[in-house]
């Protein structure tokens, strides 16, 4: 997902603003195999962010951990683990 956020969509803006892929990953993980899973993968692709992406502040780290943990736990106890529950979060 970074290398086609990197390579693809930053030169696609949608007006001026360039989409991240990255919490839609963290979002579908969540989703599919639990709040802590999620989590754990959010703070993965955070680290990711934050060590690859030129003039990053570091709180994508913390932004895409609890993303994955909120989508997870949503996921768990509100939403039914499939697409459609996917596509709600």
């Amino acid at each position: 997902m970074w290398f086609a956020q990197a390579f693809l969509v930053n030169r696609f803006p949608l007006f001026g603003v360039v989409p991240s892929l990255l919490p839609l990953a963290a979002v579908a993980v969540a989703v599919l195999e639990g709040a802590s899973a999620g989590a754990g993968f959010g703070l993965a692709v955070g680290v990711l962010f934050d060590t690859l992406e030129p003039g990053s502040a570091g709180w994508m780290t913390l932004a895409l951990t609890l993303v994955g943990l909120c989508a997870g736990l949503l996921a768990q106890y509100v939403l039914r683990q499939d697409l459609l529950g996917c596509l709600v979060c």
